[in-house]
């Protein structure tokens, strides 16, 4: 038939990309006409079958790549069709036109990311966190500065979204906005969860960030050695306001809890087992897990010392993160410790110092922290060179003896 359609995909052989792969182009031809457009996809070479114009293997790589060739075809037949209904015929162009959103009344990509945004401003509260929403609206408000900057443009498609799209955002922010390593990536992965959301929705069908990585740095724990937590249990302080903040970051550092789980902890999440023991049993505040805390000595006399100073509901008088974190670096220079000390590194303190360093289990560790996986416990285990050494010399202890070597 003169006007059958056909689509096609191929490699752009020339164009090897900074991770090995290389572009997946496509070819929409009807009759004797041809038009060209990019797959917005990229593959291994090694991995790709010329003759069937798809990925080789059952890997979850090629698994997902085919899925999304697939999707691409059927997105293209379904704009053909529409275009012959509408108009009785179509060229290769126009279908490409179509395909990738170009043509009016289709989805524009600020526009879904403000009805995305939406959509997250009714999850507050029920299982989203104002300040996970708030993250995206900043993530956005970036994506529609960069497209202003870059293409001059107040809105744009979703078919502009590609792998070149997203790889010039990322320099944008490193380079021209100068966001740290870390930020990059927490601003490309909001774009990237708006994106699958589209995809679920049906706006695009392929997902333009299946070969994209945003390179992040790996951060060391921000926890104190064992010396450094003394000198600031025991150097004295100036005003009242930094011994209050002291007392709180050592509460959290002999109990693990967070500064937003401590702000919002009552007595009556306090409890006494039958042996004497005080415990916390609490829900984190981020995730919803429930945590389990034994109270060591130090954190039951600081609750007693603050009892009284509060509404009667809650357990402690709490400053601002800001303010309270303004103060911990003022401590930090009194006691001569060189290090930009934030309330959170009590957190990893308990994790590193208190706990892991005196052979208490990771998995108890993580289950007095509300970890929902040992994979978040691991960032915060930092062991001391002391605790190496002190192991070390045990494990010297317990073999001496036991092993000879002959002729030696």
């Amino acid at each position: 038939m003169g006007n059958e359609l056909k689509v096609s995909f191929y490699l752009r052989h020339k164009e090897i990309r900074k991770d090995g792969t290389v572009p997946i182009m496509g070819r929409i031809t009807i009759g004797k006409q041809m038009a060209q457009f990019s797959a917005k996809l990229s593959v291994a070479i090694s991995l790709w079958d010329i003759k069937a114009a798809r990925a080789l293997g059952k890997s979850k790589v090629a698994t997902d790549l085919n899925r999304a060739l697939d999707k691409i075809a059927v997105s293209i037949h379904t704009s053909y069709e529409e275009l012959i209904e509408r108009k009785g015929t179509a060229t290769p162009k126009e279908v490409v036109v179509a395909f990738q959103g170009m043509a009016s009344g289709q989805e524009s990509l600020l526009g879904y990311c403000d009805k995305f945004h939406k959509m997250m401003l009714q999850r507050v509260g029920i299982n989203l966190k104002a300040k996970s929403c708030e993250q995206y609206r900043i993530a956005f408000k970036y994506l529609r500065e960069f497209i202003k900057a870059k293409y001059n443009l107040k809105e744009i498609s979703f078919g502009a979204l590609d792998y070149s799209f997203i790889e010039k955002f990322d320099h944008y922010l490193r380079i021209e906005r100068k966001f740290k390593a870390n930020s990059v990536v927490g601003i490309i992965g909001k774009i990237k969860l708006m994106v699958k959301s589209a995809i679920t929705d049906d706006v695009i069908v392929f997902d333009p960030f299946i070969s994209f990585r945003s390179e992040g740095e790996e951060s060391k724990p921000k926890t104190l050695t064992r010396q450094e937590l003394e000198q600031i249990m025991t150097t004295p302080l100036d005003i009242p306001s930094r011994y209050l903040v002291r007392d709180l970051f050592l509460f959290s550092a002999f109990t693990g809890i967070s500064f937003s789980d401590l702000r919002n902890l009552k007595y009556s999440d306090l409890a006494t087992n039958d042996d004497g023991t005080v415990w916390i049993h609490s829900k984190r505040i981020k995730t919803g897990v429930e945590f389990h805390v034994p109270l060591l000595d130090l954190p039951i006399k600081l609750i007693d010392k603050y009892r009284g100073s509060t509404d009667g509901e809650h357990v402690f008088r709490m400053l601002s993160n800001v303010k309270t974190n303004l103060h911990l670096k003022k401590i930090a220079q009194m006691c001569g410790i060189d290090k930009c000390l934030c309330f959170h590194a009590a957190r990893h303190c308990y994790a590193s110092v208190i706990t892991l360093s005196q052979g208490i289990p990771m998995e108890t560790v993580s289950r007095m922290l509300g970890h929902s996986t040992i994979k978040s416990t691991r960032i915060y285990a930092q062991i001391s060179y002391e605790k190496v050494d002190s192991d070390m010399k045990q494990l010297a202890k317990s073999i001496k003896g036991k092993y000879h070597l002959a002729n030696l």
